[in-house]
């Protein structure tokens, strides 16, 4: 409700905005903790495509694709979404 309530272009701005940061490829391979990233795989594809660069950047991290969800799996798909975030946080048992 919230993205459809914003015009195109303040979506437009925000995208330009992600676009021109320098931060992410630069920063991304320094990042030494335990890193997942959970999006769902009926996301924009450019979005996914960076949910996909972003895990390859970072060492050792974990991509999580979720079925049948768009930009907000843990809303669209909660039960599944805290599944993966438990599992993150518990480790392997």
């Amino acid at each position: 409700e919230r993205l459809a309530a914003m015009g195109p272009d303040i979506l437009r701005a925000g995208w330009q905005a992600l676009l021109s940061w320098p931060g992410t490829s630069e920063r991304a391979a320094a990042i030494r903790v335990p890193t997942m990233i959970v999006c769902g795989e009926r996301d924009s594809p450019a979005l996914l495509a960076g949910s996909r660069r972003l895990a390859e950047l970072i060492p050792g991290a974990a991509l999580h694709l979720i079925a049948a969800a768009a930009h907000c799996p843990q809303e669209e798909k909660p039960a599944e979404f805290n599944a993966i975030l438990k599992d993150w946080l518990l480790g392997p048992a």
